[in-house]
């Protein structure tokens, strides 16, 4: 029985040790990058991004193909079998050389082609869209992530205060000095504060893997946001027509809904183009033994007769989705206009809630919690007093954080929606 308990001992200090070792184990790469220097990286780095260029690439080859004109058609007929001379494959008897060409009209080449360079501007306009998406998605993380790495530091602060502190009562503790129960409720603080701490890293450790996977990178590397001052816009930068404006020249999601419009209604064009049939014009330079003259030469002429088919099926529906794309593009409008309104509302809504967080208010709050610190040390204060200042500082601090990220995060819409860059640095 003894020895079990002996072993059971040592396992405990086994795993402990191990889930120590882990947690002061140091990642193998430290990337520490501002936001901006971020976007390059995902702009150098990012996988859709680069497959949304293979996209126009593809759309590139489409409108090659559609520039080329149709191959000309070469048709050999010889005699196989004659059953008057028992001969096979005898072309002395009958052979026949014919050259056919199909050539559109009606301007169906044209429009082909004019409708594949749509294409490939759209595709273009899909490609910057995804740009512009990656780019905000990054922005959103990187802020938050920003967040939590300055919350963490706070809590660690604060966590350090709180052990060295138990640590010295203890000492008293042992000696009579401090009663038992104010040494629990230190240590139960303690450990909310741990667990806050540990529901922080959660946060922080998703919002670093996305950030790896935007950035392509690998799971080793621990990102570390370093913080440069922003000057932020003011009313005088963010007129509302003004940012409408930009937004309906600049935006890609919107300009490629106008440039839907265009690409309908060549199609449409297109469709009332194929209503009229293709000519296919050939020329028989030889045939020899199976006309009236003999060897005969003459020229040939086809085409459908546009009796039961006349691509009225294809008309109606690209009609329709001219009227369609019309309506999707004014709702579009419709959007953008109350997009930049609420994105610029919001943005002066959260920067006049970090407004009232000033300097002074900062320093004041932390010489408090400082003074609380000192006071209960000297008796000053009871231990009630004391976690409530610590708290008030902790959730004020946390507050002003998340405020903080909220403005750029703020910033990070406006330029997602209006198209115009304010996060310069």
């Amino acid at each position: 029985m003894n020895m079990n308990k002996y072993v059971l001992v040592l396992l405990c200090f086994i795993v402990n040790g191990a889930l120590k070792a882990q947690e002061t184990k140091e990642p193998e790469t430290i990337l520490e990058v501002t936001y901006m220097e971020a976007v390059g990286i995902l702009l150098e780095e990012s996988l859709p991004l680069l497959s949304s260029h293979y996209k126009v690439e593809a759309s590139e080859g489409d409108l090659l193909q559609a520039k080329a004109w149709n191959n000309p058609h070469f048709n050999w007929n010889q005699d196989m079998y004659s059953a008057e001379r028992n001969e096979y494959f005898n072309q002395k008897n009958q052979r026949l050389i014919q050259l056919d060409v199909m050539f559109s009209v009606s301007g169906k080449h044209t429009r082909a082609v004019k409708l594949a360079r749509i294409g490939v501007e759209q595709n273009e306009l899909l490609y910057e869209n995804t740009k512009r998406s990656l780019v905000y998605e990054l922005g959103l993380k990187y802020h938050q992530l920003m967040m939590l790495q300055k919350r963490d530091e706070l809590y660690t602060i604060v966590f350090n205060q709180f052990k060295g502190l138990i640590d010295a009562y203890e000492i008293q503790y042992k000696v009579g000095e401090i009663p038992g129960s104010e040494l629990i409720r230190l240590k139960s603080e303690l450990l909310t504060i741990q667990n806050t701490i540990v529901l922080n890293q959660n946060e922080a450790e998703i919002e670093m893997s996305n950030i790896r996977t935007l950035l392509n990178l690998k799971p080793e590397v621990f990102i570390k946001t370093k913080e440069i001052l922003v000057p932020l816009p003011d009313s005088t930068t963010l007129e509302y027509w003004k940012l409408l404006i930009h937004a309906e020249e600049n935006r890609p999601d919107y300009l490629a809904k106008l440039k839907e419009i265009s690409y309908q209604e060549m199609n449409k064009k297109l469709q009332v183009s194929k209503a009229v049939p293709d000519m296919m014009v050939g020329y028989q330079p030889h045939d020899k033994g199976s006309n009236y003259v003999r060897p005969y030469s003459g020229v040939v002429f086809e085409m459908d007769i546009p009796i039961f088919n006349r691509n009225q099926g294809n008309i109606a529906s690209s009609k329709a989705n001219v009227s369609k794309v019309k309506v999707e593009a004014d709702h579009a409008y419709t959007s953008l206009q109350n997009e930049v309104s609420s994105s610029v509302n919001k943005y002066f809504n959260s920067l006049s809630a970090l407004d009232n967080y000033d300097l002074e208010f900062l320093k004041e709050l932390s010489a408090l919690n400082n003074s609380a610190f000192e006071n209960y040390n000297n008796k000053n204060i009871n231990i009630l007093q004391y976690l409530d200042m610590q708290r008030t500082y902790i959730n004020t601090m946390a507050e002003y954080l998340g405020l903080q990220s909220e403005v750029l995060q703020r910033i990070n819409d406006l330029e997602f929606i209006t198209g115009l860059p304010l996060y310069n640095n």
